[in-house]
């Protein structure tokens, strides 16, 4: 019988890792390459990030409801939740990837969905002055 191959738990995890290290640097690049000091905001409002990837189910809402934003924002983040516990608890490298890819996947549109709210202005939903400050640099 041929044992099927396991990826590592360290390695699971360094990916995962990488793939929200990424996520991070390709969020704030764009708006911190123009103003350094917007980075401090960028990472105290990190909680926010998963408002990205609903922007682009709502991109004319630039003021969604304060119930709207809440399931949002929790459903976002019970999302990554439950996609690391699946992703990280996979033996088989096949399963692993797919649910990565899937993670990596709702990154790149987090990411980008957070940078077009920037642009938006302040009025937007990752960066509302509703729910976190925005400094006048943007």
């Amino acid at each position: 019988m041929e044992r099927t191959r396991e990826i590592s738990r360290r390695l699971k995890v360094r990916l995962w890792l990488a793939a929200w290290a990424i996520a991070l640097i390709g969020t704030t690049v764009p708006f911190c390459m123009a103003s350094p000091g917007l980075f401090l905001y960028f990472v105290l409002y990190a909680w926010n990030f998963p408002m990205g990837a609903i922007a682009f189910l709502f991109p004319n809402d630039m003021h969604p409801s304060t119930e709207a934003y809440t399931l949002s924002l929790v459903g976002g983040w019970l999302f990554y939740i439950g996609l690391t516990v699946v992703g990280l608890r996979q033996r088989r490298p096949l399963g692993y990837f797919i649910i990565y890819g899937i993670l990596c996947s709702v990154l790149i549109l987090n990411a980008v969905g957070c940078n077009v709210n920037m642009l938006k202005g302040s009025g937007s939903m990752c960066n509302s002055g509703k729910y976190a400050p925005v400094p006048s640099a943007i």
